[in-house]
């Protein structure tokens, strides 16, 4: 033990006893002599963490320790302390003071190991760290944390967590901390429930939360749940100085047979007579005005074999189209299919854009780095939905590239949003610029035919084919994103986290097993900025 080691060698020498050690300051141990900074400080930590930890009145715990350094000095010699610059938290465990501090502390080697059920003082720690000011007085302004003051809060706690419970803390201790997170910082708590919807009664028990369309999400799982959160991936970024000694081994996924559930049986995809027939009807009769209706109806009724077909045979865009042709020329029936997949959920972001997310998204953007704010900086009004869609793929912007040999290739924010919105001169040919997409661009996307100061029309561009997708851009967003489930197709991996976004905190039509810690973040800074409508 370090504070073993230093007893011995300069402290017992000056018959200091152990009351006269647990007030000693960092002057003192420079006036007996002990010149090295760190040696001072780590010291002085060490003695406030005894204090904080230890019953130091315990006369049993007094002897062990002072008898103990008695014994060890007869046969330790007088040499001089080992000089350290690094800083050392005030909360490590004594222990831990002998090791390098990116090195983990084998359980056996342990003298004091904090329980899964321990308290962080996450207040107190922020306080004391220089940075952590900065952080809470962020939270007090403006009620939620930008990236890279979000950032600096995970290295100040996460460093904490691994002074006290090693570079591998049990899940117990990380959820622990999620917990004390949240709870001294109730800004940062995220419960997947938004202000563009009636809150819930204080009577949130799992019946009535499944009733209203609620969550179980009790607040802090962004941060730690079930191996995932933005405490596990900082865990995962620190130890990846370790030696390679120090790390754990990854463990093997063997599958001993006999427990996994049975997979259903395929459906049979042969539609009946009757359905066949609709198809038919549907595939060589174009639109009219006296025939809309006929075929919305036969639309609606080969909806149940369509999903079958689609899901099991997995077909290309372009070969649903080609058995569906009025998908193409009745935009409509992208609604109307939809609609029938997600009862009541088909209108969710064309009602909540303009009246919740865009004005919140443009006041978030101020806050951020100042890439993302030169975004914002003096838009015209006229441009408010193009901004603001901007801002939420810059937020949530994932600079990795499909694989390709092997290797990721990092994509800028700007290069992201081609993969959501591109923009040719109006009199472009929309079908030959289909058939000239880079080859990247293997998910739908929007292309908008645009005008000087106006956007015009919109196209999305899947496979080698174009559908329209309307005159605005809030329009054609809200059908790109159905597109994607209509047809079953992925979505492209730089925008998986903004798909992700409106699947579950606008359309609600995906159930968060996993909450995303970007997400989470960005959904908790828009529901807790104010914006003023006239």
């Amino acid at each position: 033990m370090f504070l073993k080691m230093c007893y011995t060698t300069f402290l017992d020498n000056d018959v200091i006893t152990l009351d006269v050690l647990k007030s000693m300051t960092e002057n003192d141990f420079k006036d007996i002599g002990i010149l090295s900074f760190g040696t001072r400080r780590m010291l002085s930590l060490a003695i406030l963490q005894l204090n904080e930890i230890l019953d130091l009145s315990s006369s049993e715990l007094d002897v062990s320790i002072l008898s103990s350094a008695h014994s060890d000095s007869s046969s330790t010699s007088s040499s001089s302390a080992p000089s350290s610059s690094r800083k050392i938290s005030p909360t490590v465990e004594v222990s831990s003071l002998e090791q390098p501090m990116h090195q983990s502390t084998p359980k056996s080697k342990r003298s004091f190991s904090y329980t899964d059920s321990m308290h962080f003082p996450i207040v107190r720690m922020l306080n004391e760290h220089p940075e952590g000011p900065i952080i809470l007085k962020a939270l007090k302004e403006k009620k939620y944390l930008s990236r890279s003051e979000h950032c600096v809060m995970m290295r100040i706690v996460v460093t904490f967590l691994t002074h006290h419970c090693t570079m591998y803390p049990t899940a117990a201790q990380k959820e622990a901390l999620a917990r004390a997170i949240v709870t001294e910082l109730p800004e940062l708590k995220y419960t997947g429930e938004s202000d563009d919807e009636e809150p819930l009664s204080d009577d949130t028990t799992g019946d009535s939360l499944k009733k209203k369309g609620g969550t179980n999400l009790e607040g802090h799982e962004h941060f730690y749940n079930k191996g995932h959160g933005c405490i596990e991936y900082r865990l995962k970024t620190v130890r990846l100085s370790l030696p390679q000694k120090d790390k754990k081994r990854k463990r093997m996924r063997i599958n001993l047979g006999g427990n996994s559930e049975e997979q259903p049986e395929p459906t049979n995809v042969t539609p009946s007579r009757d359905l066949q027939e609709e198809i038919e009807f549907m595939k060589y009769h174009p639109p009219t005005r006296e025939n809309s209706t006929s075929l919305k109806r036969a639309f609606r009724a080969t909806h149940s074999h369509r999903r079958i077909y689609i899901s099991q045979k997995t077909p290309s865009i372009t070969d649903v189209v080609n058995n569906y042709p009025r998908l193409r020329d009745m935009p409509e029936l992208i609604h109307i299919e939809f609609e029938l997949m997600f009862p009541g959920k088909g209108g969710e972001f064309l009602k909540k854009w303009g009246s919740y997310y865009r004005e919140r998204l443009i006041s978030v953007a101020k806050h951020e780095s100042k890439s993302i704010q030169a975004l914002v900086d003096g838009v015209d009004p006229g441009n408010g939905d193009l901004c603001a869609l901007q801002v939420l793929v810059y937020m949530l912007h994932k600079s990795k590239r499909a694989k390709g040999d092997g290797k990721h290739a990092a994509t800028s924010r700007s290069a992201t949003f081609n993969y959501l919105l591109q923009f040719r001169p109006v009199g472009s040919d929309v079908d030959s610029e289909a058939e000239r997409k880079g080859e990247e661009y293997t998910q739908p996307f929007l292309l908008c035919l645009r005008m000087v100061n106006q956007l015009s029309q919109f196209f999305i561009v899947g496979d080698r084919m174009t559908i329209p997708a309307g005159e605005t851009l809030v329009e054609a967003v809200d059908v790109l994103f159905k597109v994607h489930y209509i047809f079953n197709v992925a979505y492209a991996i730089q925008l998986e986290d903004v798909y992700e976004f409106l699947a579950v905190n606008v359309f609600k039509i995906v159930k968060q097993k996993i909450v995303k810690p970007q997400l989470a973040r960005l959904a908790s800074a828009l529901a807790t900025t104010n914006i003023n409508h006239p």
